[in-house]
């Protein structure tokens, strides 16, 4: 991923949206679904062509917390699929499972500028590392005193992968990652 860039209006939307979704994830009235356990173990949705390594992370914390996720996008399609990008940084969201449905809780901070398209033709692959920077728990909402609130089922979300003709989002389901576990870890 390229060098980050500061959007005071993005980073204020997200900051809500997280401070809301991870922190009180009930926040929005809606209650957490019967049976929704954040150590039951998942099995990986194999037919996703956006897979994570693994299928649970730890958020390392001490005064800060960060994590990296490796994702390796697989083009199953007959078709090359395009993804927009600034100097190799794409745009990714990720997502937290709040009873059925799914809730966008941070995506990363990229440069405005426009490279050329990473391609990734038929039956390619393209790899790369997403990074939950470094930052003080209050700047992305995650509350260090109680990390059973981060503790729960996510996914990854592609935003800018593009099919034929290159002007049009690939649908939904071609753009998530297998579900995956996010915790943090105690030092």
């Amino acid at each position: 991923m390229g060098p980050t860039a500061f959007r005071p209006r993005t980073t204020l939307a997200r900051a809500t949206v997280l401070l809301c979704l991870l922190v009180a994830p009930g926040c929005d009235g809606s209650p957490a679904a019967p049976g929704d356990d954040p150590e039951a173990p998942l099995t990986r949705d194999a037919a996703a062509l956006f897979q994570t390594d693994s299928l649970a992370y730890g958020l390392r914390t001490t005064d800060w917390i960060a994590g990296e996720i490796d994702v390796t996008l697989t083009n199953r399609t007959t078709q090359p699929i395009h993804l927009s990008n600034c100097n190799g940084a794409s745009s990714l969201q990720l997502e937290r499972r709040v009873g059925d449905r799914w809730q966008a809780v941070w995506s990363p901070l990229l440069p405005l500028c426009a490279s050329a398209p990473i391609i990734v033709s038929a039956g390619g692959t393209y790899r790369t590392r997403v990074t939950i920077p470094a930052a003080p728990p209050a700047t992305v909402g995650l509350r260090v005193d109680d990390p059973r609130a981060v503790a729960g089922e996510y996914r990854l979300v592609w935003t800018s992968a593009l099919g034929p003709p290159f002007t049009d989002l690939l649908p939904l389901a071609s753009r998530v990652s297998n579900r995956f576990r996010l915790r943090v870890e105690q030092p």
